[in-house]
C-alpha cells in the first residue's frame, strides 16, 4: 500500500494549501490511526469555528471552504490509491452535526432532491466541494484531455485521469452513488462524466485510470466497494486491449489484491485466477486448461463436468461452494482450499453461446463466498467476455 510521504504534506503547509493541523489529521486518517469522523472534525475545525461567528460573512466562509476542498482535490489528483478513503472521509464530513445559519447569508443556493431551491447546509451538502472539483476538472490542466484523440493522450495527464477515476468511484459505487443531483451544476457535470455515452467528453471515465496504482486497495473498505474498484480498474485496463491473456492476467492481479485488503474471510483467499477452454481438446472430450492466476501452482487441465470448475464449465452456471469437501467429485488442487466460487465466462447468444473460460477463486476457510461475490464476479465475467478476443 502506497504511503503519502511527509514531504508532500510539508509542501502543502508551505504552499498554505492546508494547515499543519489539517495535514496531521489527514495523514493520521490515511494511516488508520484515527477514524473518518474524527478526521473530519479536525479537518473542518477552522471553517466550523468561522461559521459560528456572527461577524463572519458567507463570502469569507466560502473562501475557507474552497481552500479546504482544494486540499482534498490535491490529494485526489496526486494519490489515486487513497480515492476510496477520501470518498469515505467526505461522506463522514457530510454527516457532521448541522450548523444553524438561520438569518445569516446563504453559503450557496441549489435545488435539492425534492425540487426545492434552498440554501446549502453545513455539512450535509458539502457546500462548494463539487463545484470546486468541477472547476478543477475543467481547468487548463485537465480540459485539453477531455477530448483525447488516442489512448496515449488519455493517460498523458495524471491529474486528469485521477480526477476522473475518483468521479467514477464515488458516483458509480461509492458513498455518493445514490445521490440525486438536480440543481448542483458541479455535481451534475462530474456525475455525467462517468456515463460511457456522454458525447461531449467522448471518454469512458474508467479508461483513464490505467497504471500500477490500479492494484492498490484501501483497507477498511466494504466488499462492494472493493469489487466496484476491481470493475472500474479492469474496464480501464481493458480499454484498447483485447488480448485475453493480458486481460485475464490483470484481472487476476486486481482480484488478488482486492481480497487481501478485505477482512475475514475474504482475506483468506488462497487462489484467484482463470481456466480457459482448451483449443486442442476434441468436441467429445472438452476440457479447461490453466490460465493466468495468483496463488500456488495449480492443476493444468480439468475435464468438463469434473469438480467445481468442470461443473461450472459444463452447465455454464456459477458454482458457489461453502465446503468443497461436500461437492461431488471435487478436485483438490490445493489441500488448503475449503470453499470456492467458479463463474463461467461465455460469449455469444442463443445457439452461438459458447463458454470460453471460467473465473476460479478459492478460500482457505469455509463459507468464504456469498451472493455479493457472485454478483460482482458475474459482472466481471461479462466484462471479460465482451472485452477480449477469444
Amino acid at each position: 500500500m502506497i504511503v503519502i510521504p511527509n514531504t508532500w504534506f510539508d509542501e502543502k503547509v508551505q504552499e498554505e494549501a492546508a494547515t499543519t493541523e489539517q495535514t496531521a489529521a489527514l495523514k493520521a486518517y490515511l494511516e488508520d490511526d484515527i477514524e473518518a469522523e474524527e478526521a473530519g472534525i479536525l479537518l473542518t475545525a477552522d471553517v466550523h469555528q468561522a461559521t459560528l461567528a456572527d461577524t463572519t460573512s458567507a463570502e469569507e466562509i466560502n473562501e475557507e471552504l474552497c481552500k479546504l476542498w482544494g486540499f482534498f482535490i490535491d490529494v485526489i489528483a496526486d494519490w489515486p490509491s487513497e480515492h476510496i478513503k477520501v470518498a469515505n472521509l467526505l461522506d463522514a464530513i457530510s454527516k457532521l452535526p448541522h450548523v444553524d445559519r438561520t438569518g445569516r447569508d446563504s453559503l450557496d443556493r441549489f435545488m435539492d432532491a425534492t425540487g426545492t431551491v434552498r440554501a446549502s447546509e453545513l455539512w450535509q451538502d458539502l457546500p462548494r466541494f463539487w463545484n470546486s472539483f468541477s472547476d478543477f476538472w475543467h481547468s487548463s490542466a485537465g480540459w485539453p484531455y477531455s477530448r483525447p484523440e488516442s489512448s496515449v493522450e488519455k493517460a498523458a495527464n495524471n491529474e486528469w485521469t485521477n480526477l476522473n477515476s475518483f468521479a467514477a468511484i464515488v458516483f458509480m459505487g461509492g458513498p455518493f452513488a445514490d445521490m440525486t443531483l438536480l440543481g448542483d451544476w458541479g455535481c451534475y457535470v462530474i456525475k455525467k462524466a462517468t456515463a460511457s455515452d456522454y458525447e461531449p467528453i467522448g471518454v469512458h471515465i474508467p479508461s483513464a485510470a490505467v497504471h500500477a496504482d490500479a492494484s492498490n486497495f484501501a483497507e477498511g473498505v466494504t466488499k462492494e466497494q472493493a469489487y466496484t474498484q476491481v470493475l472500474l480498474q479492469a474496464e480501464g485496463l481493458f480499454d484498447g486491449q483485447r488480448n485475453w491473456v493480458c486481460n485475464l492476467a490483470n484481472a487476476a492481479s486486481l482480484l488478488w489484491h482486492a481480497y487481501k485488503s478485505l477482512p475475514h474471510p475474504s482475506n483468506q483467499v488462497n487462489w484467484a485466477g482463470f481456466y480457459t477452454l482448451d483449443p486442442q481438446a476434441t468436441t467429445s472430450k472438452r476440457q479447461l486448461v490453466l490460465g493466468p492466476f495468483q496463488g500456488k501452482v495449480a492443476c493444468q487441465s480439468i475435464a468438463f463436468g469434473k469438480g467445481v470448475c468442470g461443473t461450472a464449465a459444463e452447465t455454464q452456471i456459477t458454482q458457489l461452494v461453502p465446503d468443497v469437501e461436500k461437492f461431488p467429485g471435487h478436485i483438490a488442487c490445493d489441500g488448503d482450499s475449503k470453499s470456492e466460487i467458479v463463474v463461467p465466462i461465455v460469449v455469444g447468444g442463443g445457439e452461438a453461446k459458447k463458454l470460453v473460460a471460467i473465473i476460479d477463486v478459492d478460500c482457505a476457510d469455509f463459507n468464504g463466498f456469498d451472493d455479493v461475490d457472485k454478483k460482482y464476479l458475474e459482472q466481471l465475467a461479462e466484462l471479460l467476455g465482451g472485452s477480449s478476443d477469444w
